[in-house]
C-alpha cells in the first residue's frame, strides 16, 4: 500500500516539476517589482535571490527577470540589487521602474 501511495506521489513530483516550466494559478499581469520569488513579499531573501542571480551562482530559472530590473534598463545587475537594499530599508518607497523615486 506504501509502496503504491509513495510511487503516485513520485511521479506527481516528477511530472510537475520539469525544469523551465512554471505553474501558475494567477493571471498574467505586471511583474510585482522587487519580488523576485513571487512570494507576494519583498525582503531580504529577494535580496539574496537576485545577488545571486547577479554573481550567477546556482539555478536563476525561478527568478521573474521582469521584476528584477528595478531602473527599467533591460539589464539585471548590480544597480538593480542597491537599488532592492535600500527599498528594504525604506530608505526609498518606489522603484525607478514605477516613476518618481524618493531619493
Amino acid at each position: 500500500m506504501y509502496k503504491k501511495l509513495l510511487l503516485v506521489l513520485f511521479t506527481l513530483v516528477l511530472v510537475f516539476n520539469v525544469p523551465g516550466i512554471t505553474f501558475s494559478l494567477a493571471p498574467p499581469g505586471p511583474p510585482y517589482y522587487g519580488d523576485l520569488n513571487e512570494d507576494g513579499m519583498i525582503n531580504t531573501m529577494n535580496a539574496a535571490l537576485l545577488r545571486r542571480c547577479i554573481l550567477h551562482f546556482g539555478n536563476n530559472n525561478y527568478i521573474d527577470f521582469n521584476a528584477a530590473d528595478l531602473d527599467g534598463d533591460g539589464v539585471v545587475d548590480s544597480v538593480d540589487y542597491t537599488i532592492l537594499t535600500r527599498y528594504i530599508l525604506n530608505i526609498i518607497d518606489r522603484f525607478p521602474v514605477e516613476g518618481d523615486s524618493n531619493n
